[in-house]
């Protein structure tokens, strides 16, 4: 409830480490198909300097990208527009552990956890009251895409 987490640290009792979860550590419920225990990671920003790391980015530091960012930025502006575009990139980004959501939008989530955390309101009901729903969509159905990528 409070994102703190008692370990015992011997057999007699009242020897407890307490821990808050993000101070400066994450808590971590790791299941490897056979047990299930705690991991304490450094939190992502620690790791990562700012920079996206390499599982993130899904290639070598020594590959270059095979297709020309500005051709490939035009080509998805003119199927998506840039406002699509921007939100995709922002839930990749969230996705890869990148929070880029203006700080009123991050301040109502923290308020809305709240919430969640004691149970008062549920997700689901939320979503629809806002009109919301999962949609399941195909990316460029029975072909392939368009855009060939032209090396410079």
């Amino acid at each position: 409830m409070y994102h703190t987490f008692s370990f015992p640290l011997s057999k007699s009792k009242g020897d407890y480490f307490t821990y808050k979860d993000g101070n400066p550590f994450r808590v971590i419920l790791y299941n490897n198909g056979l047990s299930t225990r705690f991991v304490v990671s450094p939190q992502l920003s620690w790791i990562l300097d700012g920079k996206l790391c390499q599982v993130c980015k899904q290639e070598e530091p020594s590959i270059k990208s095979k297709v020309n960012l500005d051709q490939f930025k035009i080509d998805i502006d003119k199927k998506f527009t840039k406002g699509i575009v921007k939100r995709a990139v922002e839930l990749r980004l969230l996705r890869n552990g990148f929070y880029t959501q203006p700080k009123r939008v991050q301040q109502c989530e923290k308020y809305i956890s709240r919430f969640f955390e004691n149970k008062e309101i549920n997700l689901e009901e939320l979503a629809e009251a806002y009109g919301l729903s999962e949609r399941i969509t195909k990316l460029f159905p029975d072909k392939t895409p368009e855009f060939e990528a032209k090396n410079d």
